[in-house]
């Protein structure tokens, strides 16, 4: 599977994170196998590096700029 690293920003949960990949919620789990270190109910502090899967049924964004911008 083909995957890339992302760096959290202080506040960030499992669920926000796979909205912004993913653009729905659905991928938690993808996320979660993926990084089996790290507890499932966090709300992550900065810095904290995960691996994120790219998966066939979504488009990965990996930009934070807005997509108005």
């Amino acid at each position: 599977m083909t995957s890339f690293n992302y760096t959290t920003i202080a506040g960030e949960t499992w669920g926000g994170i796979s909205y912004k990949m993913y653009g729905s919620v659905a991928g938690i789990v993808n996320l979660v196998e993926a990084n089996p270190y790290v507890p499932v109910d966090a709300v992550f502090a900065a810095g904290i590096k995960l691996i994120i899967p790219i998966l066939e049924n979504y488009t990965v964004t990996t930009s934070n700029t807005p997509p108005w911008k």
